[in-house]
């Protein structure tokens, strides 16, 4: 028997915006793994507002290094 791999929808945090595929994801925001993740059609929308939040805790971690 077989099982074909369904492409899974992706989510997005609604308190961070990162989206990820997996069920349940991590929160950047309130740094523990959430079940608040909503499936989303459109989720490139967020894409851009997710890189930019990621992108600035990077910016952050790297300056407090």
């Amino acid at each position: 028997m077989t099982r074909e791999k369904k492409e899974r929808p992706l989510k997005i945090c609604s308190t961070c915006r990162y989206w990820s595929a997996k069920y349940k994801g991590f929160c950047e925001r309130l740094q523990h793994g959430v079940g608040k993740f909503h499936r989303c059609s459109d989720w490139q929308d967020a894409t851009q507002e997710a890189e930019d939040w990621h992108n600035l805790n990077r910016q952050k971690a790297a300056a407090a290094q």
